[in-house]
């Protein structure tokens, strides 16, 4: 049962068995099996920390945790305000690069039904992971006589934590006037 509360919670569990005898081993498992807290390979996030191991115990658990447990990684974009207007029209889609330079080719999908994958659903730690970000043409900005400037903030997370950000700008630039009077 705590297990599946962790896990609906969206909780790591990291156990660390300090009884010699392992008694408790089976019950730390089953929790972290049942959390869906499992390294790389599968294996339950349970160390042996006994006595005066026990901090060395915490210690690889958190190491494990942060270097060997697969997260999801996602990218979003968002409208900044303080500019000429919604810039998230000037964006068409992501899409995941799994080849290249040194961009990862972990598996990826497609979870906003747009046809294209830009979900990694199980990462490494330390995976370089690369996206392409396609712009739409432009038929919604037309322009006016001053330069308009659009701006979006893209969001890379892991399991939902932020781990990087980067500001876009897109850039109308003035037309000629639509009408003018001769006097």
């Amino acid at each position: 049962v705590a297990g599946s509360a962790l896990f609906a919670a969206d909780i790591t569990f990291l156990g660390i068995n300090c009884d010699s005898a392992d008694e408790g081993l089976a019950d730390l498992q089953a929790v972290a099996t049942s959390a869906g807290s499992l390294d790389g390979a599968g294996n339950p996030l349970v160390f042996s920390g006994i006595d005066a191991a026990a901090a060395a115990g915490a210690t690889s658990a958190i190491q494990t945790l942060v270097s060997n447990v697969p997260i999801e990684v996602t990218i979003e974009a968002v409208d900044l305000p303080g500019d000429d207007g919604d810039a998230l029209p000037f964006l068409d889609y992501f899409e995941v690069v799994t080849s290249g330079g040194s961009c990862s080719n972990s598996n990826a999908i497609d979870t906003d039904a747009d046809g294209f994958a830009e979900t990694f659903p199980s990462v490494l730690p330390g995976t370089t992971v690369c996206w392409t970000f396609n712009v739409a043409d432009n038929t919604t900005v037309p322009p006016i006589a001053t330069i308009q400037i659009f701006q979006l903030e893209l969001t890379v997370r892991g399991d939902g934590a932020v781990l990087d950000q980067y500001t876009v700008t897109f850039v109308v630039p003035p037309g000629p006037p639509t009408s003018a009077t001769i006097q």
